[in-house]
């Protein structure tokens, strides 16, 4: 039994047979990466949580979740490994960066009269 021009299976196979004209000749970027916007939520709320009690170390922590955004509007262009390297990066600095902020906000209420005593 052949396949009439207007049964299913006609169609199917005139479909099957031009497909190959149907694949596009570049491929599309990736979808938006998702791993850097967890950090980001994380770092913008913990500014706005640090800027609303005790006003210190907020900027810190909103520019790295800038810089996770940056990260992620560049990351569909990158490798998914470096993608994935920068966004570590950037999380290694703040570790740093907020290390030390945190140990000289400390070392200044320590000093304060009144302050935190060890």
């Amino acid at each position: 039994m052949s396949p009439t021009a207007h049964s299913p299976l006609w169609s199917l196979s005139s479909w099957a047979a031009n497909s190959s004209s149907r694949t596009p000749t570049t491929t599309p970027p990736r979808p938006w990466p998702c791993s850097s916007s967890g950090p980001c939520f994380y770092l913008v709320s913990q500014a706005w949580y640090f800027h609303a009690t005790i006003g210190h170390a907020w900027i810190e922590r909103l520019l790295f979740g800038t810089a996770c955004v940056l990260a992620a509007a560049v990351a569909p262009w990158l490798p998914s490994l470096a993608s994935l390297a920068l966004l570590d990066v950037i999380l290694v600095a703040a570790a740093v960066v907020l290390s030390r902020v945190h140990r000289g906000l400390a070392d200044e209420l320590k000093a304060a009269p009144g302050g935190i005593q060890p």
